[in-house]
């Protein structure tokens, strides 16, 4: 086996140790809406959501590329989330064959609310860090953002701050 393909196989088995861990994590960050909110959310309703904050409307087929998950289940999430308050669809008046989602008010606030559980807890991940050690990890990430995204693995559409992590506030 020649180096590249030594390389390629440790770069996937790091990868895949890294994602394993940062989503089995943030997962444990945010299960269920905070209990102030009233309502009962799904990970795939939270996860939709938070997707939804990120723009000022999506088509459903967009949001579920974005979710990974089929249509047919898009269409069970939103459901929820359109009873709960948190989201609207409607007909894209340019394209009537296309239905739109769009986060309320209401969606935003809960959003908000998970974000701040969120950095609560990773303050906490991260308390024993120094400030050399959480600079170096913004840099990288950051760096390694732009490799995957040249190498087309993330959307060159999706900017950090979108992602709800607040990244460019440091």
């Amino acid at each position: 086996m020649d180096a590249k393909s030594e390389k390629t196989k440790l770069l996937l088995r790091e990868a895949m140790r890294f994602v394993h861990g940062l989503r089995k994590n943030m997962i444990a960050l945010s299960p269920h809406a905070p209990p102030e909110a009233g309502v009962h959310l799904s990970k795939h309703q939270i996860f939709g959501l938070t997707i939804l904050s990120g723009h000022e409307n999506m088509s459903m087929s967009e949001l579920a590329e974005h979710t990974g998950v089929s249509n047919q289940q898009l269409t069970r999430i939103m459901d929820g989330l359109v009873e709960n308050g948190l989201a609207e669809r409607f007909t894209d008046p340019a394209d009537r064959r296309s239905v739109q989602a769009v986060i309320s008010q209401a969606g935003r606030e809960i959003v908000e609310k998970l974000q701040t559980c969120r950095e609560t807890a990773a303050a906490q991940w991260f308390e024993n860090m120094t400030d050399g050690d959480l600079d170096a990890c913004i840099l990288h990430l950051r760096a390694l953002g732009e490799i995957l995204t040249k190498a087309g693995i993330l959307p060159a559409d999706m900017p950090a701050e979108r992602c709800r992590g607040k990244a460019g506030t440091d």
